[in-house]
């Protein structure tokens, strides 16, 4: 409708006068000739914040006649699917806890909230800025938990006495009740309400980390608005309601949508408080609305506490668990002394000079976001190893000047040679090299400790896009991460090792030894391995996918199974046990985590004559998939299980984390001409196969000389092709037979002094 009214508040609040759920009248639109101002008024019912986003996001669209974005799932569906689970198991095994919960003392016993008034109050920007982007990462806490925890310490001051305290917490709900749900675009109120019961505290910090243990997941949240709301056996024991809210909007855009109501509803709570940081000034902003008897001092003593976490957050120090890989390194690492095979380089030229002081500002703003590129890494009390994380980690950027390729190469060679002491943090080095001609190299040595090949991407392009914001002063966000690493490690640590184990004693049992290409007692080099490249055609990539296609299987099982086979012809052995990696991505969320997700898994091929090519892969993938569940435990820890002290020395990579367009795209943006990045593993033969147009193979390998793999790859190269052309049984390939060689040295451990030191380790870490 037009309307005359003075200003857009107005006309919201005239319009919500209108609004009418019972008639289904939920949505007005007003129109203020004068401005040429659109004001949308929805009764609180129907959307909630992020709904508001969707809306906006599709008015814009029709307006300017473009076609609307698939649905999602229908809200009605949804609210079905909400009811029918009210009554579930797992929703009524919370009932006591939340009983437990909504019995702490009031606030305020008989507080008047019919009587209430408002105010806004904002932390100091700079306060703000360390609060919002260091202090969760330094903490290890969320931002979220951290003003809860502030305002758990402000109420403990205006508590009569110090008892303990529920506060209801809000979230965004939108968890998907069935598999098939996607709620991305679904428009209603999905917000969660859900109450934590905290104890008095007049530390902000450990407040926070209560809260952080204490409050419900997101599922969590929902289940008790489905107790307490949809299930009438058990909405009878959850009447009561705490006398406090919280609810944190967050930043940006979200926290911008237009939010007026037609104002006199009122509130249920003698505290109400609703925060965001506006991402203009990056201040925090807080507005409370506080019932009669509430004194105004509470934000004062809120503010000062938020002051409190700020400033414990520039020095704080902490430790996190670290994943079974990084386990495995670290012990590796402490052996093989600082010059081990761990120190991984990324060199690039550039088209351009550099500015060191900018490229320093920018890593950190990375260490700000992926914590885990500033740790360091020690033991704790018990002798296990964890990540030593602290807030304001730098790098120095060190600047020299080569004159030709030759003083490049002796200069990373050196470099790397130097290597990290896992103490020592950080375990980075960036090093601006002056080149003639005007042009720039930046070589980036770092330990493998830190972050795996997928996070390399993800590392890299943040610190280019950081460094090209500092360098245009422009702001870049430094928020941490989420989810984080720590969160991750955290969560793995947490798991119950038992099951797992006792899944890879019954996966491995009978395995007869394992499978050792390199011999009993191999002479392994110090230096970088050498590595032999073979790129396939198009037509034999072609081939391989299609034999997938054909045999119902991945192009992974035809890569490894092929390699099982090759193994299995130089060991003269109808099995094969080799390593394999896998991502530790599979989770929500993981696919932007930096840190060491990675990790080490055995493969066991087994091969019989008479087995069908389509049948064998089939039994390869199928043990793959059988494993997925079990892939978190550590190599270590599996190869105890197996009564085996060792199992492999062949370690085959599946490399498909490389997005080469946006590689190319990265370069161009920030002037690239050319990249070089080397790592190594410990193992004697590591091999990395990436897909592609051209399916490519590398080989690394410690062990023998070049001659001998270089028939070894040649070797694997030709398997992969028989298999994909093969039709018969497995016995009809060709040159798969036994070896002439007796395979006695496969039955025997191995005495490379890394495993020996490795096996210790496990035996007594």
């Amino acid at each position: 409708v037009r309307t005359d009214a003075a200003d857009a508040t107005a006309a919201a609040d005239e319009a919500a006068g209108r609004l009418d759920p019972e008639t289904g009248d939920v949505v007005a639109f007003s129109w203020l000739e004068a401005s040429r101002t659109l004001v949308v008024t929805v009764h609180h019912i129907a959307v909630d914040a992020v709904s508001w986003l969707i809306l906006l996001d599709d008015l814009t669209t029709a307006m300017r006649g473009a076609d609307l974005a698939p649905p999602t799932t229908p809200y009605a569906e949804y609210a079905d699917a909400l009811t029918l689970g009210a009554a579930s198991g797992e929703v009524l095994d919370a009932l006591p806890h939340w009983i437990t919960t909504l019995d702490a003392p009031p606030l305020l016993p008989g507080a008047d909230t019919g009587n209430l008034r408002e105010t806004t109050v904002v932390l100091p920007a700079d306060a703000s800025d360390r609060l919002t982007r260091t202090a969760p990462a330094a903490l290890g806490v969320g931002l979220t938990e951290l003003l809860c925890g502030a305002l758990r310490t402000a109420l403990t001051h205006v508590q009569p006495s110090p008892t303990d305290l529920a506060v209801e917490l809000e979230r965004h709900g939108r968890v998907a009740v069935h598999e098939d749900h996607d709620y991305t675009r679904t428009v209603g109120w999905f917000t969660s309400i859900a109450p934590v019961r905290l104890t008095a505290h007049t530390d902000p910090v450990a407040a926070a980390r209560e809260v952080a243990e204490r409050q419900p997941d997101e599922r969590g949240h929902v289940a008790y608005g489905q107790l307490k709301y949809l299930n009438p056996q058990t909405a009878p024991l959850l009447t009561g309601r705490p006398q406090v809210l919280f609810n944190y909007l967050g930043r940006g855009s979200e926290s911008r949508a237009v939010h007026v109501t037609g104002g006199g509803q009122g509130s249920p709570y003698a505290v109400e408080v609703n925060a965001w940081t506006d991402d203009a000034t990056g201040s925090l902003h807080a507005a409370f609305t506080l019932a009669d008897g509430i004194p105004d001092a509470l934000t004062e003593h809120w503010l000062a506490a938020l002051e409190r976490v700020a400033d414990a957050s520039a020095t704080a120090e902490r430790t996190a668990p670290v994943t079974p890989l990084q386990r495995g390194l670290f012990f590796q690492a402490q052996m093989a002394g600082a010059a081990g095979h761990y120190v991984a380089q990324s060199w690039f030229t550039f088209d351009r000079r550099l500015d060191a002081d900018a490229l320093a500002e920018a890593m950190a703003h990375v260490i700000a976001r992926h914590p885990v590129v500033g740790a360091g890494f020690s033991t704790d009390d018990d002798g296990n190893p964890v990540q030593v994380l602290k807030a304001g980690r730098r790098v120095d950027v060190r600047t020299v000047e080569l004159a030709d390729d030759a003083q490049v190469e002796e200069f990373r060679t050196r470099d790397r040679d130097a290597g990290f002491d896992p103490a020592d943090a950080p375990l980075i080095r960036l090093t601006v090299v002056r080149l003639p001609g005007g042009h720039d190299g930046l070589l980036l040595s770092y330990h493998l400790l830190l972050w795996d090949g997928w996070s390399r991407e993800i590392v890299l392009r943040d610190l280019f896009d950081a460094y090209e914001a500092v360098v245009a002063g422009e702001p870049f966000d430094t928020a941490p991460a989420t989810p984080s690493f720590e969160e991750y490690a955290r969560a793995l640590d947490a798991k119950d090792a038992a099951a797992s184990e006792r899944f890879w004693a019954e996966h491995l049992a009978g395995v007869p030894g394992p499978t050792l290409l390199a011999g009993p007692a191999p002479t392994l080099s110090q230096d970088l391995p050498p590595a032999l490249v073979h790129r396939l055609t198009a037509e034999q990539s072609d081939l391989l996918k299609d034999a997938a296609k054909q045999h119902g299987v991945t192009l992974n099982a035809v890569l490894t199974g092929a390699f099982g086979l090759l193994l299995g012809a130089h060991t003269g052995r109808s099995d094969a046990v080799f390593g394999v990696t896998v991502s530790g991505r599979d989770g929500e969320g993981l696919s932007e985590v930096v840190g060491v997700l990675l990790n080490t898994v055995p493969t066991w091929t087994k091969a019989r004559p008479d087995d069908t090519v389509g049948g064998y892969l089939s039994a390869v993938q199928a043990a793959r998939v059988e494993a997925m569940e079990h892939e978190h435990l550590g190599l270590g820890e599996i190869q105890r299980a197996s009564g085996h002290d060792t199992l492999f020395d062949n370690l085959f990579v599946l490399q498909n984390f490389l997005d080469m367009d946006a590689f190319a795209e990265m370069n161009a943006r920030h002037g690239i001409t050319s990249v070089k990045a080397d790592d190594s593993t410990h193992y004697p033969f590591t091999w990395v196969v990436t897909p592609g147009d051209r399916l490519t193979v590398k080989l690394e390998h410690r062990y023998g000389d070049t001659e001998n793999a270089r028939r070894l790859l040649d070797d694997y190269v030709r398997v992969l092709e028989d298999l994909a052309r093969a039709t018969g049984p497995l016995g009809a390939l060709p040159g798969l037979g036994r070896a002439p060689e007796p395979a006695e040295r496969t039955d025997v451990g191995t005495d490379t002094v890394v495993d020996r030191f490795d096996r210790a380790a496990d035996r007594d870490p």
